[in-house]
């Protein structure tokens, strides 16, 4: 093309005229992380719905959902098959799936596997409703475990450990390799929470790891007794 022929700069539009990133349509980008809290369970232990006691100022639930909420780009909050559905807290700010388990009494495996299926993100870390005070940064731990969610990791879970045994929840998982799992695994029977992080050969977390985090081991603190609750007021 001679110069003749090349548009000059007046027939080219100006910065004016082209559109801004302000005028562009903007597109969310896809969640990274969904953070499950399970929330069914009959709390026979407890003697009443456990999950909206006060707990300095607030329902039991709403304490982990601001956690979930803190690591999650989206909440899947698996309840049971029959309940309500509990009032959420105001300003999680992150969208939130209800997830009723499918059959009644069925357990936490049963639980995760729905929530595993509701679940968008390539990363999912499963809180419990009934463990309100896990902090932050140890969740952060189990995700930063596995590794970026767009690349193979060393593995397709992370678990804590306490007194050398590996304990379920909280964990972070790989979401496809889990509810592929999570559904064997019902099929074959299995209800043991457990056996999910076991069947995805797990990175386990010691416990002088996550205590530098963690020094009083809220982590793994969880309510089942009106006197569990009474030593967290």
């Amino acid at each position: 093309m001679s110069s003749a022929d090349r548009p000059s700069s007046a027939d080219r539009p100006s910065s004016a005229d082209r559109p801004s990133s302000a005028d562009r349509p903007s597109v969310a980008a896809p969640p990274r992380v969904s953070a499950i809290v399970l929330a069914g369970g009959r709390a026979s232990r407890f003697g009443a719905d456990k999950l909206a006691a006060d707990l300095r100022g607030e329902p039991l639930l709403d304490h982990a959902l601001r956690v979930a909420a803190a690591l999650g780009d989206e909440i899947v909050l698996a309840i049971d098959a029959t309940g309500p559905v509990p009032d959420l807290p105001p300003g999680l700010g992150r969208p939130v799936v209800v997830e009723r388990d499918e059959v009644a009494g069925e357990g936490p495996l049963r639980a995760v596997g729905g929530a595993l299926a509701a679940a968008t993100a390539p990363i999912a870390i499963v809180l419990a409703g009934d463990a309100p005070l896990v902090p932050v940064g140890v969740g952060r731990l189990l995700l930063d475990a596995l590794g970026p969610a767009d690349a193979l990791g060393p593995a397709d879970a992370a678990v804590l450990t306490e007194g050398g045994r590996a304990r379920p929840v909280p964990m972070a998982l790989r979401t496809a390799p889990a509810r592929r799992a999570a559904a064997d695994l019902l099929a074959a029977g299995e209800r043991r929470l457990r056996a999910l992080p076991e069947a995805l050969g797990p990175i386990v977390i010691p416990e002088s790891t996550w205590r530098t985090l963690d020094a009083a081991g809220d982590s793994l603190r969880d309510i089942d007794t009106p006197e569990d609750l009474a030593e967290l007021t």
